[in-house]
């Protein structure tokens, strides 16, 4: 019995050294053996090394329109089409159960700061929306409809607002920085605990970009521009922390996804969630800027690498997901532009699965499949922050 005792003993060690394992649920997944000593630099970072999480972005990483509501215009009455269920969001979300990255990463880490939980009326920010609060940005302005701090006890570390674009991760800076700062928020060790910060926006900048308001606010270089100033101020103000750019899929398989099934997504012609949609040669100009702001993300993930020695780096996540193989329900029903629930936990995993490949190794095009698996890392998996 002593012998067979010390065989699984002998196994479940060389399962979490060597045996890469694939599951259904992230609670099938072995734990990591302790580390023997710390990390020794942002190259040397295993999943469990990260105690503070924390994201900027916009609807998608918010949560927005993740739970269905009924066709026509009346179907806009139901509290589900003004609602970010921010407790489920594929990157931030904790809630029990839900299928995020966030909730991945406590497998391995249950102190992990930063996540968010629960939902609550949405926030919304648009360049000229007569709200609360105007800010000016160089050539352009916006209106915050609600403060972010309005839902600081359920938002956490997820800086996200709905409507947002890269001219506003400035302000999402303002309430993300003081947080990470607040002991309360992220622990008293924070100035020495690992963080990764997640960066993912860009679509409202190219829906956007077919209007007359924001066409010059949104050129590739000024999204850059915005994009690298953000990093800028977190290097500045952060230790210990990677940025992880996550880039732009193809926005216009969204508009072939409608003519999929015009059924499903009927409430799209009471919304029209992407203006470049109804523009003449719109289409056009969504997918160049979609490949000309992936382009910009990658080069700037390369001007600030992850080095060895380092604190600090950049690392670029493709999003190359298509789209066209999505079923009908992997997308809201309320404008079929953002992912429901089903989307949103595909989004996870896909996403989590790429977190320990190196950049040759990652998916050029990633197919949506209901029964992807979950990767378990093994002791010697590290975040490939290059």
């Amino acid at each position: 019995m002593k012998l067979l005792s010390i065989t699984y003993l002998a196994f479940g060690i060389f399962v979490r050294n060597v045996i890469a394992l694939n599951v259904t649920t992230i609670s099938e997944c072995p734990t990591l053996s302790p580390r023997t000593s710390p990390a020794k630099d942002i190259t040397d970072l295993r999943v469990d090394d990260i105690k503070i999480f924390g994201a900027l972005g916009d609807s998608i990483m918010a949560g927005f329109g993740m739970i269905p509501i009924n066709p026509g215009i009346l179907g806009f009455l139901n509290i589900n089409a003004l609602t970010e269920y921010r407790g489920s969001s594929y990157l931030m979300g904790t809630d029990k159960d839900a299928i995020t990255v966030a909730n991945f990463i406590k497998h391995y880490n249950p102190n992990l700061h930063g996540p968010s939980t629960g939902s609550h009326v949405m926030s919304y920010v648009r360049g000229d929306f007569p709200g609360f609060c105007t800010y000016h940005h160089g050539i352009s302005k916006f209106t915050v409809l609600t403060y972010m701090s309005d839902y600081e006890d359920k938002d956490y570390l997820n800086a996200a607002q709905t409507g947002a674009m890269a001219m506003n991760l400035n302000h999402e800076l303002n309430y993300l920085l003081p947080n990470l700062k607040d002991p309360t928020v992220v622990g008293t060790s924070a100035e020495h605990d690992w963080k990764m910060i997640s960066i993912a926006v860009g679509s409202n900048d190219i829906c956007r970009s077919c209007s007359e308001e924001f066409d010059a606010a949104t050129t590739a270089d000024l999204y850059a521009h915005h994009i690298e100033t953000a990093i800028q101020r977190i290097q500045s103000e952060v230790s210990n922390v990677i940025i992880n750019l996550m880039g732009m899929f193809k926005l216009s398989d969204l508009d072939d996804f409608y003519n999929k099934d015009p059924e499903y997504c009927s409430n799209r012609l009471l919304l029209k969630p992407c203006d470049c949609f109804y523009a003449p040669n719109g289409l056009e100009k969504v997918e160049k800027m979609v490949n000309d702001y992936n382009i910009k993300l990658q080069e700037i993930a390369d001007k600030y690498p992850a080095k060895p020695g380092s604190t600090f780096g950049v690392m670029f996540t493709p999003v190359p997901f298509d789209i066209l193989s999505f079923p009908a329900n992997a997308l809201s029903n309320i404008d079929c532009f953002h992912p429901s629930v089903l989307g949103h936990r595909w989004f996870a995993k896909a996403f989590w699965n790429q977190i320990f490949l190196n950049k040759e190794l990652k998916p050029i095009t990633a197919k949506y499949d209901m029964e992807e698996q979950i990767y378990c890392p093994t002791d010697n998996d590290r975040i490939q922050v290059s």
